[in-house]
């Protein structure tokens, strides 16, 4: 099974990590043939890409895809010779979170779906949830990594030495651990479902029940329409006991998940203004 290339891919909303690797002839403590390191990317996302605005969605995403085919392209690596393309995947946070968390998970996702589309052969593996000792990701994989990984990137990589990438880091330890059950398996890749993902993460959390925003967002749509009162109004079935603000914060979320290219300040603006025309009307009575 030695021969030809893997790609792991750690996805992020504004910070994303990539490692291309060549698979070796030894095998490591697992029994898989090795992987070594060749080069990595951890690519940021600009000012001018900000997915909040209409005019940088997807610009983000979409240069995350291109910098990683710019990789393979310099390596001269062929598509046929990619033995595994390793995507983590995306657990959807549980229980009720912050409005720049959700937002951030809209962005993650985002990005996540332009790289199952570049590949769509991908094996999508999940988040690594908490090892022992405390610490959470794939980052934190206590299994020693390459030296070329473990601090800072040789001169050769392509953005040169003394760059630092806990992203590509991560790449490397998800991919590692994917690569591991695919050879296991004989070379075969389970279906990107629910059941693969949690087979690949030993310490993986499991996906937890619809959130807030997502029970919000399917009042909506199926009221048929997004209009400021129904937006409000769901928040508010959904969240009863909540203050406006977290009830406009809900509705906003919900409004950017349905529609990512609705201009959010504006949208607040209008929830903000109908909440307090709302708030003035029942004092009156």
């Amino acid at each position: 099974m030695s021969g030809g290339w893997l790609l792991g891919i750690d996805p992020g909303a504004a910070h994303s990590g990539a490692v291309l690797c060549r698979v070796g002839t030894d095998t490591d403590r697992a029994g898989a043939p090795e992987l070594e390191p060749v080069d990595g990317l951890t690519i940021h996302r600009d000012a001018n890409e900000d997915p909040v605005r209409v005019a940088g969605q997807g610009a983000y995403a979409a240069r995350v895809a291109q910098e990683i085919l710019g990789l393979l392209d310099r390596h001269g690596v062929p598509e046929e010779q990619i033995r595994l393309v390793c995507i983590e995947g995306y657990t959807r946070p549980s229980g009720w979170v912050s409005h720049q968390a959700m937002v951030d998970s809209l962005h993650l996702c985002r990005v996540l779906g332009y790289l199952e589309a570049t590949w769509p052969d991908h094996f999508l593996v999940a988040p690594a949830g908490t090892w022992p000792g405390g610490k959470t990701g794939w980052d934190a994989d206590p299994e020693p990594v390459p030296e070329c990984l473990a601090g800072r990137r040789p001169a050769t990589w392509s953005q040169g030495a003394g760059s630092r990438g806990t992203h590509q880091r991560s790449a490397y330890c998800m991919a590692r651990s994917a690569w591991r059950k695919w050879c296991a398996q004989g070379g075969s890749a389970p279906a990107a479902t629910a059941e693969s993902m949690t087979a690949l993460a030993p310490h993986h959390v499991a996906t937890q029940a619809p959130t807030p925003v997502d029970r919000v967002a399917t009042l909506v749509r199926a009221g048929g329409t997004m209009s400021i009162g129904a937006l409000l109004a769901s928040a508010g079935q959904i969240w009863p006991d909540g203050t406006s603000s977290d009830r406009i914060s809900l509705a906003v979320a919900a409004a950017m998940a349905l529609r990512p290219a609705t201009d959010r300040d504006k949208l607040e603006t209008r929830l903000t203004q109908r909440a307090r025309e709302l708030e003035g009307t029942a004092a009156e009575s």
